[in-house]
């Protein structure tokens, strides 16, 4: 398993697979594309609503292995 860049997936949009919990209460996933390999990570929102199944997603820093979220607005 290659190691991703974590710090080149800042700026990146992906897409939730497991619902994000709001105000880093929990842990959900998203599926984002990092150089050329699509990967499956952990990620968490500062958000005040959940962030559901399938919403877009773009990455605003990491932490500790763990993708820091905002929801897309559209």
């Amino acid at each position: 398993e290659k190691n991703i860049n974590k710090e080149s997936s800042i700026g990146q949009k992906g897409t939730v697979t497991i619902t994000i919990p709001k105000n880093q209460s929990g842990l959900g996933k998203i599926g984002v594309t990092v150089g050329n390999s699509y990967r499956e990570v952990e990620a968490i929102t500062n958000e005040e609503n959940d962030i559901s199944l399938n919403a877009q997603i773009k990455v605003i820093g990491v932490e500790n292995d763990i993708f820091i979220v905002k929801k897309i607005k559209g």
